[in-house]
């Protein structure tokens, strides 16, 4: 929907983690749109399917910080807090206001993050929890598996090693990045393409697996282009989608 200049809307481009260290703050950069934008107002989150009050409103150069109290259409204000929000994401005065969909990437690569340290497994998986809200990768659970790993996809190599970095540098989580054989994630979805939340029943080809993403929609993980024409050969009435459709209300959680 069209935003009108009257009233306020804008959309979450970037999240940063640990802006701050001492409070493992992190900041949601919001594009005003349109409108204005006024501290403390209460928006809609059509993803969130509910309002939001935008408290602690600033505007972030290097480590220098100021209130923000007002912003206008092309202005950018950092949201800091714990905020549920997520890249994409369209905040607005009114409940009709939905920007497209930001572009997204398929994972093509994947790897096992592993904790050597018990001990410090709560600070490693915070850590990574607030890192992933960069969006920086995409985050996996294989329910077959016996080892209880995060599973991690990005578009390359060089994400899971930033990853790592950043983990043991500004957590004090030690970890160690365990490449995966895997080449691309299927979403699984049925003939209508609506995606799959319960267990499908599919014939896999030899090396592929089911897994489930953040959102709880059930994924295969394919080794090889041949092992993705073979999984769609042997499952007719269902749909394989190199990257699925952002929600635009979250999920239910269990």
């Amino acid at each position: 929907v069209t935003p009108d200049a009257e009233y306020f809307s804008g959309f979450v481009f970037k999240i940063q983690a640990n802006m701050n260290p001492r409070h493992r703050d992190r900041v949601a950069f919001i594009r005003v749109v349109s409108g204005q934008f006024k501290r403390d107002m209460d928006v809609f989150s059509p993803r969130l399917g509910k309002s939001v009050r935008l408290g602690n409103s600033q505007r972030l150069f290097a480590r220098e910080r100021e209130i923000v109290d007002d912003a206008f259409a092309g202005d950018v204000v950092g949201i800091v807090g714990n905020y549920d929000f997520q890249i994409g994401d369209t905040l607005s005065e009114r409940e009709d206001t939905l920007f497209q969909e930001m572009p997204r990437f398929a994972p093509e690569c994947f790897a096992l993050l592993h904790n050597p340290s018990t001990a410090k497994y709560k600070r490693f998986r915070q850590g990574l929890d607030q890192l992933l809200k960069e969006g920086v990768a995409q985050v996996f659970e294989q329910p077959d598996s016996y080892q209880r790993v995060p599973l991690l996809g990005a578009v390359g190599p060089l994400q899971f090693e930033v990853l790592a970095y950043r983990l043991q540098n500004e957590y004090d989580a030690e970890c160690r990045v365990e490449n995966a054989s895997w080449e691309a994630a299927k979403w699984i979805a049925d003939a209508q393409g609506e995606l799959m939340t319960d267990r499908p029943e599919i014939t896999l080809p030899s090396g592929c697996t089911l897994a489930v993403d953040a959102a709880g929609n059930w994924v295969v993980l394919v080794p090889n282009s041949w092992a993705g024409r073979y999984l769609t050969e042997k499952n007719a009435g269902m749909q394989f989608l190199e990257m699925p459709s952002q929600p635009v209300r979250a999920p239910t959680a269990a």
